[in-house]
C-alpha cells in the first residue's frame, strides 16, 4: 500500500487532543502525518508580542512541520499542498474555507470534527448556538467536507444531554473531546474498508456565525432567562457586558432569580443577600462581574466599595 500522508488542520487549544489522537493514529497505523496548518502567529498581550496558536506549539513539540498560509486560495499554496501528496486532510476548529483542492484532491478527502447534531447549528458558532436555544442535547458530528458550510455527509455523531448550566468554553473542549474519541474508531475503519455515508437532512439545518462586540451588549428589556443563556454563551466571545458610570461592566456568572419581585427593567436591587437586575421578564441574580479594567470578582466583592450600584438602574 502507498504512503499514508495525513495532513491535520486546526487552531485553538481546545483542539490540541484531536491533533494528539491524529498522532497517535499515525503511531500506530505506521502513517506518517506529514504537515500541520494552522492560523498564523497573532499579536498577544499589552506587549503585542506574535504568539503561536496551541496547535502550532503542540506540533512542534511533536517535530511536524508547521505551515501556516495567511490564504488558501495563493497558487503557491495550492501547490505546495500538493507536494505533500495527501491521503487524507483532518480538520477541527481551522478557521478558512478550504479551496476544492484541499477537499478533492486526497483519495479520502477532507474530513472534519463539529462540535453540533449537524445539520444543527452548522457555522462559526455551533455550541454557542445550542446554548442560545436552550437545547436540550447537543452533540459532535464527523463528516465528510464538500464544497458547502458544514454541509457534507456525515460519517459519524453522538449525543451529549446538557444540563442548562454549561458554558461556551466548557462545552465546547467536551465536544472536541469526544470528537477525538471518535476519530479514533472511525479513521481506521474509514480507511481500510470504508463507512457508510449519510446525507444531512436540509429541513433540520440551522446557523451561527460569527459574533460581533455588540452582540455582547446586554438588554435589559429581554427575559432573565435569554440573559442568562447569552452570558453563558457569550463567555469567549464577545462576552455579556452592560455600562455602568460610563464604563464597562462584564457579567461573567448570573442565575434567574427564583424571587417574585416587581422591578423595573435594568434595576439594581439588594434582596434577601442576592444583587437582582430587573428585566423583561423576572429578574437576573448577579454572581460574578468584571468591572473594566479590572480582574473577575464576585458581585459582593464589587459592592464592597461601590455601594452606589445597589439601587442604580442599567442601561438597555
Amino acid at each position: 500500500m502507498k504512503q499514508m500522508n495525513v495532513v491535520f488542520m486546526g487552531t485553538p487549544a481546545f483542539v490540541v487532543p484531536v491533533l494528539n489522537v491524529v498522532n497517535q493514529i499515525c503511531k500506530e497505523e505506521k502513517w506518517k502525518l506529514t504537515c500541520v496548518y494552522t492560523a498564523p502567529d497573532k499579536p498577544k498581550g499589552r506587549g503585542q508580542v506574535l504568539t503561536a496558536s496551541p496547535v502550532k506549539e503542540r506540533a512542534q513539540e511533536l517535530g511536524i512541520e508547521v505551515l501556516s498560509p495567511p490564504k488558501l486560495t495563493e497558487a503557491g499554496t495550492i501547490a505546495q499542498f500538493r507536494r505533500l501528496e495527501p491521503t487524507v486532510v483532518i480538520l477541527a476548529a481551522f478557521g478558512l474555507l478550504l479551496p476544492p483542492p484541499f477537499l478533492f484532491d486526497p483519495p479520502f478527502g477532507a474530513i472534519n470534527i463539529h462540535p453540533s447534531l449537524l445539520p444543527k447549528y452548522r457555522g462559526a458558532a455551533p455550541v454557542a448556538g445550542a446554548i442560545l436555544e436552550g437545547a436540550m442535547e447537543t452533540g459532535t458530528s464527523i463528516i465528510r467536507m464538500d464544497e458547502g458550510l458544514d454541509t457534507g455527509p456525515l460519517l459519524s455523531q453522538r449525543k451529549v444531554a446538557l444540563q442548562g448550566n454549561e458554558t461556551s468554553e466548557k462545552l465546547t473542549r467536551q465536544l472536541f473531546s469526544l470528537g477525538a474519541e471518535m476519530l479514533k474508531e472511525l479513521l481506521p475503519k474509514l480507511i481500510r474498508e470504508g463507512v457508510m455515508e449519510e446525507p444531512q437532512n436540509e429541513k433540520g439545518a440551522s446557523f451561527y456565525g460569527r459574533w460581533s462586540k455588540k452582540d455582547g451588549t446586554i438588554n435589559w428589556q429581554e427575559s432573565a432567562e435569554i440573559i442568562e443563556r447569552k452570558i453563558r454563551a457569550f463567555d469567549q466571545w464577545p462576552g455579556a457586558s452592560t455600562q455602568w458610570k460610563g464604563l464597562k461592566l462584564e457579567i461573567l456568572e448570573a442565575q434567574v432569580s427564583t424571587q417574585i419581585l416587581s422591578l423595573k427593567v435594568g434595576e439594581v436591587r439588594l434582596s434577601n443577600t442576592e444583587i437582582l437586575v430587573g428585566t423583561g421578564a423576572g429578574s437576573l441574580a448577579l454572581k460574578v462581574v468584571k468591572p473594566e479594567g479590572k480582574q473577575g470578582m464576585s458581585i459582593k466583592d464589587f459592592i464592597l466599595s461601590r455601594k452606589e450600584f445597589v439601587n442604580s438602574t442599567l442601561p438597555s
